[in-house]
């Protein structure tokens, strides 16, 4: 009887289950501008992805850095330093939300910002993307505070679709 039962529990879970566990993507239509990303493919470094009618692309040429300023508690912590490309593929002005970006270590903890320190070229602070022509791009960075070695991830969702991008850090 166990065994029956746990066999239904199973197919109750298979069949309730989401079809974008996963995925890069939780759209399940190809709407303007965004493409559906391949359920059995996690974006990583280099992966061209659609968001939002921008084409963000994340390089692995990253540079670990140690944060130099004494008034803030990271003070002497080790930082990557991730380049970033993000360009407007849409037909009209628009720009990058940065509060749609949220970035996770590899303990899976969401890190601490540490951006603000770098405001000249960090993708939340520079100012860069607020606002791009169609068809503009700019290059800028991402800082991520280094907590171990392993897979972290950035998340991009502006609660119409959602896209998580895993990059694999070895320092």
């Amino acid at each position: 009887m166990k065994k029956l039962l746990c066999l239904l529990l199973v197919f109750c879970m298979v069949g309730c289950g989401s079809s974008n566990e996963g995925t890069a993507s939780s759209t399940d239509e190809e709407g303007p501008g965004q493409e559906i990303v391949d359920e059995d493919v996690t974006p990583t470094f280099g992966t061209v992805i659609e968001f939002s009618n921008l084409e963000i692309i994340i390089s692995e040429s990253i540079e670990f850095i140690v944060l130099n300023n004494e008034f803030v508690d990271l003070n002497g912590s080790d930082i990557i330093k991730i380049p970033v490309t993000i360009k407007n593929v849409g037909s009209e002005d628009g720009g990058f939300n940065v509060y749609y970006v949220a970035k996770h270590g590899s303990q899976g903890a969401t890190l601490e910002g540490v951006g603000d320190n770098y405001v000249d070229d960090d993708v939340r602070w520079s100012g860069k993307v607020d606002s791009l022509s169609s068809g503009e791009s700019v290059s800028v960075f991402m800082y991520i505070l280094y907590d171990g070695d392993g897979d972290y991830y950035v998340s991009f969702n502006n609660r119409s679709e959602k896209i998580e991008i895993r990059l694999p850090i070895t320092k």
